[in-house]
């Protein structure tokens, strides 16, 4: 069993490895932000898709902003790149969005 988890964590250290250089969430949002305004479809999917993942009552907290839940996009992060910590990729996030809504 402990070679099976050393394997697995040389694996998910050779996939986050992969990725482009990590880059922080204010710049992502940035590069999203700019995408959208470049093409404004891709705008209005992101703005869909980031609609669908906000955290029920956000109206009434602070900040007063629909933003997902720290702990659900951590899981999101973890069961689609391995590791909870990491910032994805402009790319999949495009990619993502208009998948989402093609067809609503």
């Amino acid at each position: 069993m402990r070679a099976l988890t050393a394997a697995s964590r040389q694996h998910r250290s050779q996939r986050i490895d992969s990725f482009p250089a990590m880059q922080t969430w204010p710049k992502l949002i940035a590069t999203l932000t700019w995408r959208g305004i470049r093409n404004p479809a891709t705008g209005l999917a992101l703005l869909r898709v980031g609609w669908r993942f906000r955290s029920r009552d956000w109206y009434r907290r602070f900040p007063f902003v629909p933003l997902p839940a720290r702990d659900y996009m951590r899981w999101r992060m973890y069961t689609a790149y391995g590791d909870a910590q990491i910032v994805p990729p402009a790319d999949d996030i495009v990619r993502y969005a208009r998948w989402a809504v093609k067809d609503s």
